[in-house]
C-alpha cells in the first residue's frame, strides 16, 4: 500500500530523514512539553 508507504516507512530530506509519522509523533510530543 503506496500510502502507507509514504506515511510510515519513507523517510522525507525535509523532516531531517524521519518519517511523516515520526516527525509529526516528535513534533506533538515537544508541542505538549513546551506549548
Amino acid at each position: 500500500d503506496y500510502v502507507n508507504w509514504y506515511n510510515n516507512i519513507r523517510p522525507h530530506g525535509a523532516l531531517n530523514y524521519l518519517t511523516p509519522k515520526e516527525y509529526k509523533e516528535n513534533f506533538y510530543k515537544n508541542c505538549l512539553i513546551f506549548c
